[in-house]
C-alpha cells in the first residue's frame, strides 16, 4: 500500500506522531534521555523556521503541535528523529533501527480542534494510569512552559556542541497556540491549568480507586521491552471539529493528490519542467530507460 503524499501548507498547524520500533520503551523517562530529547529538539527549533505549540514524550512515542511558514517540517523532523535515534539509541544501549514507521502529520483545521489536540497532549501520563497529574509525568512535556511559563533550556547533547565548540545552551521554545495568541500570558496559564484539572478528575473517576503505576515504576521499566497488548488506531486524515470541515478537506487532499500523481507521471517519463501542485515535492528523476529496465 503506498504512504500517503505530505500536505504541508505554510498556515497549518500539524498533529505529529513518531513511535518507537515495535512500540518498545526507548523513549522511557529518565534525566539522561529527557536532557538529550531536550537538547535535540531545542537544537532542532532553533535550526529550522519551525514553531512548536506543545510536546510531549512518552515511553514508546512523541506527539508534537507545529507550524512551518517556511514549510520546513520534513526536514526538521528528519533532523529530530535522526538524532534522537542515534543519541538515545546509544544511551539505552539499542542497535539498528529505532522509529517503527514515518512520522504521522495531520493537519487541525480549526480553534476547537486545536484546544482538543492540546488537551490530548496533557492528558499523556495520566490517561493510560500511570500518573495521577499531567505535571507528574516523568518524561519531557511543555507543561512546564504552558502551565507555568518557565523557559527552560538544554545543552546538544554529547559534550560538545554540533559544530565542535564548546556546549552552548539553547532555550527550548513554545510558543502560544494561534488561536491564544492575542491573549495575555496568565489568562494562556489559567486555561491551560484548567485543562489539567479536567485531565485529572477525569482521569481519577474513570480509574474508580484503582492506584496509578506511579513516576517511579515508570523510570524503572526496561527500555527494550514493549507492552503485551499495544493500542493501535487508525491514523486519521485530519482534526476538526465539524464534519464539514473534514470533507472540505478530504475533497482539497483528493485534488492535491491526483494533481500530484499525474505531474509526476510526466515527470518521470522526462518532462522536466512539469508544473507541480503548491506545496509539493518532486520525486527523485530516474532516466526512463532506467525506470524500463
Amino acid at each position: 500500500m503506498p504512504r500517503p503524499l505530505r500536505l504541508f501548507e505554510p498556515d497549518g498547524v500539524y498533529f505529529i506522531t513518531g513511535r518507537c520500533l515495535q512500540t518498545r520503551l526507548l523513549l522511557r523517562p529518565s534525566k539522561a534521555v529527557n536532557d538529550i530529547v531536550g537538547g535535540v529538539l531545542a537544537r532542532a527549533i532553533d535550526e529550522f523556521d519551525v514553531d512548536v505549540f506543545a510536546f510531549v514524550f512518552v515511553s514508546n512515542h512523541f506527539h508534537l503541535l507545529v507550524r512551518s511558514q517556511s514549510c520546513e517540517i520534513p526536514a526538521f523532523m528528519q533532523y529530530l528523529r535522526s538524532n534522537i535515534a542515534k543519541k538515545v539509541g546509544a544511551l539505552v544501549d539499542w542497535r539498528g533501527k529505532f522509529w517503527d514507521r514515518r512520522y504521522d502529520a495531520e493537519p487541525v483545521l480549526d480553534d476547537d480542534a486545536l484546544v482538543g489536540r492540546l488537551r490530548y497532549i496533557l492528558a499523556h501520563g495520566v490517561k493510560e494510569g500511570l500518573v495521577a497529574r499531567p505535571e507528574d509525568w516523568p518524561g519531557l512535556t511543555s507543561i512546564h512552559e504552558l502551565s507555568a511559563g518557565e523557559a527552560r533550556a538544554f545543552a546538544w547533547p554529547g559534550g560538545g556542541d554540533i559544530d565542535g565548540h564548546a556546549t552552548t545552551k539553547r532555550v527550548l521554545r513554545v510558543v502560544p497556540l494561534p488561536c491564544w495568541a492575542g491573549d495575555d500570558e496568565d489568562v494562556r496559564r489559567v486555561r491551560v491549568l484548567a485543562l489539567m484539572r479536567d485531565i485529572e478528575a477525569a482521569a481519577c473517576e474513570e480509574r474508580g480507586g484503582r492506584p496509578v503505576l506511579g513516576a517511579r515504576n515508570v523510570a524503572a521499566q526496561d527500555p527494550h521491552s514493549k507492552p503485551a497488548s499495544p493500542k493501535r488506531s487508525r491514523r486519521p486524515q485530519c482534526h476538526a471539529s465539524t464534519q464539514a470541515a473534514r470533507d472540505e478537506y478530504r475533497a482539497k487532499y483528493t485534488a492535491f493528490a491526483d494533481a500530484y500523481v499525474e505531474a509526476s507521471a510526466a515527470y518521470r517519463s522526462g518532462r522536466l519542467d512539469v508544473e507541480f501542485p503548491a506545496f509539493a515535492h518532486r520525486p527523485p528523476w530516474v532516466p526512463p530507460h532506467r525506470l524500463a529496465a
